[in-house]
């Protein structure tokens, strides 16, 4: 209950300044002020499509509460999923939403299908996508890897960004917490929740998912996943 006390708390915090600057459009439109308002209209869009991401990270959050097992309560609506496809079009999406970045796709060929809700893990791959995109100079590929071995698929994201310290990198996957290196990116954007969503979305496919950055050189987030036992 506390936690989810929290988590109504800090969503409603960071629900006011995009509906803020909303208003502000708004009443200058009202009161007049053409060009004024029309330079604060411009920014709606991005207004918009800040409160959507926020609003639908929060709602995959809270259907993912902590469970013990796999699927626990059978929420996931879990199918067969090529590993491959949905990395491939994962690429596709984020090529086309960050078209002056570099992204490499290594995949290893003939990787096992994953039993996986194929929305949620498309969500937290391109939320790792994003996130590296933010943080990692422009000129800098990212990379996209996946390999497999002893059941096991393993997926990284991996860039060539400021990284992340130590004490910040203990608390990457914390709820709304961004390391300093993310608050230093003032016109970043972001909200905190990528990463603990990408979680909970790990965990319960039976899942783990773990940092590794070091300062100034990058950051790779590896998450490992159990292959399909229908095969």
């Amino acid at each position: 209950l506390r936690a989810r006390s929290e988590l109504l708390a800090l969503v409603s915090h960071e629900l006011r300044t995009p509906l803020a600057r909303m208003r502000v459009a708004l009443d200058l439109a009202e009161a007049g002020d053409l060009v004024r308002a029309q330079a604060a209209l411009a920014n709606i869009g991005i207004d918009l499509a800040e409160l959507e991401r926020l609003l639908g990270d929060t709602l995959a959050y809270a259907r993912l509460e902590p469970t013990q097992g796999r699927d626990a309560g059978g929420l996931l609506n879990l199918e067969e999923v090529d590993p491959a496809l949905l990395l491939q079009a994962s690429a596709g999406r984020f090529r086309a939403a960050w078209p002056g970045r570099t992204l490499v796709v290594e995949l290893e060929p003939n990787l096992p299908f994953l039993e996986a809700n194929r929305v949620l893990l498309t969500r937290g791959v391109l939320n790792l996508l994003d996130n590296a995109a933010k943080y990692a100079p422009s000129e800098e590929p990212i990379t996209l890897r996946a390999s497999s071995a002893g059941g096991w698929l393993t997926m990284e994201v991996a860039d060539r960004g400021p990284g992340i310290d130590g004490p910040d990198l203990a608390r990457a996957f914390e709820p709304f917490f961004r390391s300093s290196a993310a608050r230093s990116h003032a016109t970043s954007g972001g909200f905190g929740l990528g990463l603990t969503l990408c979680r909970r979305v790990v965990e319960a496919h039976g899942g783990e998912i773990e940092a590794h950055s070091v300062p100034r050189q990058g950051t790779t987030m590896r998450l490992r996943l159990p292959v399909s036992e229908r095969i």
